[in-house]
C-alpha cells in the first residue's frame, strides 16, 4: 500500500473478509473462487465516500479512505457490504458461453438462474487514531473485522 507514506496521520482502514469463502473454493472449484473474488473487487472499487480497494490476500481486501475518519466511512461500508450482500453473481459457464457479445447481452438481466450464488463480507474499520504506525491500524482493523466474524458475519464492526 504505496498510498500510505504520503497519507500523514489522517486516513482510514477497512478490512473486509469474504464469508464463507473455502467451501466456495471446495464445492465449485477454484476458477468460480476466482470469479467471486473479481465480482467482489469490483464491488469494492465502487465504494463511496473516496475509499480505494486493494487485494489483501486470499480472500481479504482492504479499503483506504485518504483524510477520513472510521466514523466519517461506517455509512459507506455499510452501503457497500449490502450491495455485496443483494449482488446475484452470475457463474460462468465458459464452454457454453455465447461466442458474440451482443449474444450475451441480450442473456443478461434475464430472471435468475440456478447458476447466480450470494456471498456476503465481513467488515472491519479502524483510523489513524487507533494507532502510531499503519501496522497497528491495520491490526486494529483486522480485529474489528474478526469481531464482525464471531457476531456472526455480513457486519461492519469499529475499532
Amino acid at each position: 500500500l504505496r498510498d500510505v507514506r504520503t497519507m500523514g496521520n489522517h486516513y482510514a482502514l477497512a478490512m473486509v473478509d469474504v464469508d464463507h469463502f473455502k467451501p466456495i473454493n471446495d464445492e465449485y472449484g477454484h476458477d468460480l473462487g476466482d470469479q467471486v473474488l473479481r465480482a467482489i473487487a469490483a464491488q469494492l472499487r465502487r465504494v463511496s465516500g473516496g475509499g480505494r480497494a486493494y487485494r489483501f490476500g486470499g480472500e481479504e481486501f482492504c479499503l483506504l479512505f485518504r483524510g477520513k475518519t472510521r466514523e466519517q466511512v461506517v455509512d459507506h461500508l455499510e452501503q457497500l457490504r449490502k450491495n455485496i450482500a443483494n449482488y446475484d453473481m452470475a457463474t460462468r459457464d465458459n464452454k457454453n458461453r455465447p461466442r458474440y457479445q451482443s449474444s450475451g447481452e441480450k442473456k443478461r438481466g434475464a430472471s435468475r438462474r440456478r447458476g447466480n450464488i450470494r456471498v456476503t463480507v465481513s467488515i472491519g474499520v479502524a483510523d489513524a487514531q487507533d494507532a502510531l504506525h499503519f501496522d497497528g491500524v491495520m491490526k486494529a482493523a483486522d480485529s474489528a473485522m474478526y469481531r464482525a466474524k464471531e457476531a456472526g458475519r455480513n457486519q461492519t464492526k469499529i475499532a
